[in-house]
């Protein structure tokens, strides 16, 4: 037979481990409630980050939106001021199955001038100035005026700002600004 004060002291034992597990289990559930709530607390401050970064971007999206809008107004009325003749224009060409490093279409791009081969005649030669830093060759020049002076690249984009220089036989010059992607209506 098992003696009772055994079973009493087998039951107490059980009893006590028993709270320790209930105990720890307590524990357990309070500090992981803690972390959460400590997690969380970052969590909605890393939100409210984002959102005042988001909001940041949209107000510069905006001002750049407002900004090129002056530019192109400003070129227009530059190139207003100058000889209405003289008018560049671009072409782009896909190229079928080849794309850059970043997945984007590549084109042959194509810049010349148009006007009367009276006027065409009057000029020595045309600079293009590519001002960006993607461009290994940013300024090219060609004294064709059979073609227009076309210059030409092959690349992912157009530029909203291409200066364009005329060079006159009788030595003066004459500065235009291109917006290629205006006149691709890209």
């Amino acid at each position: 037979m098992i003696d009772k004060n055994i079973i009493k002291k087998r039951s107490r034992q059980a009893a006590i481990i028993s709270a320790i597990g209930f105990l720890i289990i307590i524990l357990a559930f309070g500090f992981a409630s803690w972390q959460l709530k400590r997690l969380n607390s970052a969590v909605a401050a890393k939100n409210k980050e984002i959102n005042a970064l988001d909001a940041l971007i949209k107000n510069r999206n905006k001002d750049i939106k407002a900004k090129k809008v002056l530019i192109d107004t400003l070129i227009s009325e530059i190139n207003k001021l100058k000889d209405p003749r003289i008018q560049p224009k671009v072409r782009a060409v896909a190229i079928p199955g080849v794309f850059d490093s970043q997945k984007r279409q590549v084109y042959d791009f194509t810049v010349w001038v148009t006007s009367s081969q009276h006027t065409l005649n009057k000029i020595s030669k045309v600079s293009y100035q590519f001002g960006h830093d993607t461009f290994i060759l940013r300024n090219r020049e060609s004294n064709d005026n059979s073609n227009g002076f076309l210059v030409s690249y092959r690349g992912w984009g157009c530029l909203s700002i291409v200066k364009i220089i005329v060079a006159y036989r009788e030595g003066n010059n004459e500065v235009l600004y291109f917006d290629m992607c205006n006149a691709l209506n890209w």
